[in-house]
């Protein structure tokens, strides 16, 4: 995600970013194929039962339009348009498309396929998007998408901290203070029993917050001296605004809004603002409990193990429960159970690091996956690589690991979010 991205409030209301879900549509076949695209295309890409789907981005005068259709993905495009200006597309068929602004929430768009011209209105709203259209030979027709509630809770980190630096020195903070302290910045969020837990973890120290939406509560933290209030709302999913108040000085709004890539936001003092980007990445932490391990006697014996040593091996070679623990400083900790056979592995992404693990000593390093969906890891241990990819899902904890070079050795381990 850009940074970039903060700039959606310049020309539009941000309620105008999400992904949205087809629901419902009237005369749309029709309005496709006057498109120049084939009726039994048509009649798949307007069956809301194919969970037809369009992602939104509003960037400033930048519209980043992503069509997504599962059963029929030759249709799958992202169109990066600009508000005002023509552009033109050779696939998934030929199209120029001009997009201009009505107002706040509503953009006009202008196709031109196949020699026909055909206009449409996207209006924007809390529950979801409504696009009607018009096309040369007079044919109206009407789609309904429901905006679907991106996920809440994660793991984030600040990808650019300048912003909130230079408003924290306004403010009368000392910048090579602030520096540090934001040199590595995440949000953790969860949610258990309707009560949501925020914490922001700096590069020393950090803040812990456990609130409901629309609830006041104690909000006091380092930055700010004294204590202080906040409460925190939703206008629509995705979407939240937290004003607190602290002791001395003015209130203070931060507006953000999440995606399946991240967040971004602005806050303000209502004399100096600052705008901020977040990315997802894997949340590792909390307590994990093994469930199921395939393959681990395989891999056992590949290393030509038999026997009672073999049987020792599987049965303390996996913990029974790790957890997870964000360190200050973008470090990470892992705490397995039994304790007198795992010690504690602390690391940082992308450095060297050393631990000992059932009996034998491994270097290793760590690196996220370029999705964000895990970690990919290699290890060296006696002469032996392995290659491990771990998959971080909201409940499950997935890995896969194998010895480099020495075959049958694939063994895969599950852990459940406790």
């Amino acid at each position: 995600m850009h940074s970039k991205l903060t700039s959606i409030s310049i020309n539009m209301d941000p309620i105008c970013s999400g992904c949205f879900l087809m629901v419902s549509n009237e005369n749309a076949i029709e309005a496709y194929i006057g498109m120049d695209i084939p009726r039994e295309d048509a009649e798949i890409m307007t069956d809301p039962t194919c969970k037809n789907r369009f992602e939104v981005e509003v960037c400033g005068n930048e519209i980043k339009w992503q069509e997504s259709y599962p059963t029929l993905p030759k249709y799958n495009k992202t169109y990066n348009l600009k508000l005002g200006e023509p552009v033109t597309f050779s696939t998934p068929l030929a199209l120029t498309i001009t997009a201009t602004k009505k107002d706040g929430r509503t953009f006009s768009f202008e196709f031109l396929a196949g020699g026909k011209k055909s206009n449409s209105t996207a209006t924007f709203s809390p529950e979801g998007l409504t696009v009607k259209g018009r096309n040369d030979a007079g044919t109206e027709h009407t789609e309904v998408f429901a905006r679907q509630e991106p996920e809440m809770c994660g793991m984030f980190l600040l990808e650019d901290s300048k912003s909130i630096v230079d408003m924290l020195v306004s403010q009368g903070k000392d910048r090579a203070a602030m520096e540090e302290q934001l040199s590595w910045c995440g949000w953790r969020i969860s949610e258990k029993g309707g009560m949501i837990h925020h914490q922001e973890i700096f590069r020393a120290g950090g803040i812990s917050r456990t609130f409901r939406l629309g609830e006041e509560f104690d909000n006091t933290n380092d930055f700010y001296e004294g204590p202080e209030v906040a409460v925190v709302t939703s206008d629509f999913p995705g979407s939240y605004t937290m004003v607190s108040r602290p002791a001395k000085g003015p209130a203070l709004t931060f507006n953000w809004m999440v995606s399946a890539k991240g967040m971004v936001g602005d806050c303000t003092d209502g004399i100096n603002t600052a705008t901020f980007s977040y990315k997802r990445i894997p949340d590792i932490v909390g307590k994990w409990r093994l469930v199921t391990k395939h393959g681990v006697e395989a891999q056992l014996e590949a290393l030509g193990m038999t026997g009672a040593e073999k049987a020792k091996a599987a049965a303390n070679f996996i913990p029974t429960s790790v957890e997870g623990k964000a360190v200050c400083g973008g470090r990470w900790r892992w705490e397995s159970t039994p304790k007198e056979i795992h010690t504690d592995i602390e690391f940082a992404m992308d450095e060297e690091y050393s631990y000992t693990w059932a009996g034998e000593t491994f270097t290793e390093i760590a690196t996220y996956k370029p999705d964000m969906s895990g970690m990919l890891l290699v290890s060296k241990s006696s002469g032996k690589v392995v290659k491990s990819d771990m998959t971080v899902t909201k409940n499950f904890l997935i890995t896969v690991f194998e010895i480099e070079g020495l075959t049958n050795s694939r063994a895969t381990v599950i852990f459940t979010r406790a």
